[in-house]
This record gives structure tokens, C-alpha cells and sequence, in this order.
């Protein structure tokens, strides 16, 4: 077997262990963020949840890096709890003020409708998330939201 040959065998098996080691970290974050989730709902009945994209939170800025969670509905919050990093929006549906579907948020797109819930949070300032579900309607829908 040649050098050549050698090499490259020993590339394919770096990026194959490579991309098991980041399949298997993000099933755990994912895991964790399902958990933290329905933990932040506490004992509220799920009316529905999704995995979602988030495009971020208004009040955060335009810096703050996408990131992949999970989105759950009950009949008095919507909460996301992003995977890594890990943190959790939370939205009484009593605050939400507008639930609308641009094409970007925060300056970032994939050329796809984005869920945007907005809410003014508890201190007066409205606020907003830009999220990426695959059944937006479903979820503009039940939200009560409109669509273009």
C-alpha cells in the first residue's frame, strides 16, 4: 500500500469519527433541550412542539449565532429552548403582539418564511423571534397569526 494511498485511508477515518463524535454531541444537546423545554413549561399541558431554527431574539442584536432547538406551545406560553448555546425564550401568548412571517430577521435568511412572534416583555419593551419551523402555517394558524 502506498504512502498516497495511507493518507487519504487516514483522512476518511478522521472525518468519519470526526462526524460521529458531532452526531452524538448533538442528539445529547438536543435531548437536553427537549427537557428544558417541557421544563420551562413546568406542568402546562404541550399543545404542540417542533424543532425549530432560531434567527434570534430582537433585544440580543443582530451578533448572536443561529442555532437549532426546540419549540413548544401550551395554552399560555411558547417557549424555545435553544440546544447550544443553551437558553430558553419564553412568551406568555397573554404578551404576544403580532405572530407574522418575513423572510429574514435580524438581517439573516435561508430564502424561506420565518415564524416571528413579537411580545412586550414584562418590562414594557417589545420584543421579537425569528424562528425557521417546517409547518409555519400550522403554527401561524394556531398562533393567530397572518399570512401574506
Amino acid at each position: 500500500m502506498g504512502t498516497g494511498l495511507v493518507a487519504i485511508l487516514v483522512v476518511v477515518a478522521v472525518v468519519l469519527v470526526g462526524a460521529g463524535v458531532a452526531w452524538a454531541w448533538m442528539r445529547r444537546a438536543a435531548s437536553a433541550g427537549r427537557r428544558a423545554a417541557l421544563a420551562a413549561v413546568g406542568d402546562e399541558p404541550v399543545a404542540r412542539s417542533a424543532d425549530a431554527n432560531s434567527f434570534g431574539v430582537s433585544s440580543a442584536g443582530r451578533g448572536q449565532v443561529r442555532g437549532n432547538g426546540t419549540l413548544v406551545l401550551t395554552d399560555r406560553s411558547l417557549v424555545f429552548a435553544q440546544w447550544a448555546p443553551a437558553r430558553t425564550v419564553h412568551v406568555p401568548l397573554a404578551a404576544v403582539t403580532e405572530v407574522a412571517t418575513p423572510r429574514s430577521h435580524l438581517g439573516k435568511s435561508r430564502g424561506v418564511r420565518l415564524l416571528r412572534v413579537s411580545w412586550r416583555r414584562q418590562d414594557g419593551v417589545e420584543d421579537a423571534i425569528g424562528l425557521q419551523v417546517h409547518d409555519l402555517d400550522d403554527w401561524v394558524d394556531v398562533l393567530g397569526g397572518t399570512r401574506p
